[in-house]
């Protein structure tokens, strides 16, 4: 089975914060990022692994087949970092039985109905009861952008929404 370091969500997926800080930070090999619709685009998922880091490999499934390829003895030296586009599709795996201890909300950005809780995350009303119950089914939801930023607990950010 595959090492999961950290499980997160951003609307950005993998870009500088996730390359130049969070895969040295939690010391990740490789990095899972699951969306049904990069699953099924090939150039983009191109794109995607061209822009990572030497030595750090990037694949690009839907939910399904991540959870059977994490649970794969090929993949037992991977340490991973794991990441969603969405609270949606963080919420529908974890619903559907994905293992995560902890899950990071990176970056989430602004938009009709969110509110701001940190420079780089924004909440709505409706991610914001999705996280809640995540975290109240006994996954530690946070919100964090980088390593030097504290971590915000899901619990005090609601405060600002619910």
């Amino acid at each position: 089975m595959a090492d999961i370091r950290l499980v997160r969500v951003d609307f950005r997926l993998m870009h500088g914060q996730v390359i130049a800080n969070w895969v040295n930070q939690v010391d990740a090999n490789a990095i899972l990022i699951i969306n049904e619709q990069l699953a099924n685009d090939k150039f983009m998922q191109n794109v995607y692994k061209m822009a990572a880091p030497k030595g750090i490999r990037v694949s690009i499934m839907n939910l399904e087949k991540a959870m059977d390829r994490i649970q794969s003895e090929k993949w037992k030296d991977r340490r991973l970092i794991v990441l969603f586009k969405s609270v949606t599709d963080a919420k529908i795996a974890f619903d559907k039985g994905f293992p995560m201890k902890e899950l990071q909300v990176g970056g989430l950005g602004s938009g009709n109905g969110r509110v701001q809780i940190t420079n780089q995350i924004w909440l709505n009303k409706d991610d914001t009861e999705k996280l809640m119950e995540i975290n109240n089914k006994g996954t530690k939801v946070h919100l964090r952008a980088v390593p030097k930023e504290e971590a915000i607990s899901i619990e005090r950010a609601a405060k600002k929404i619910l």
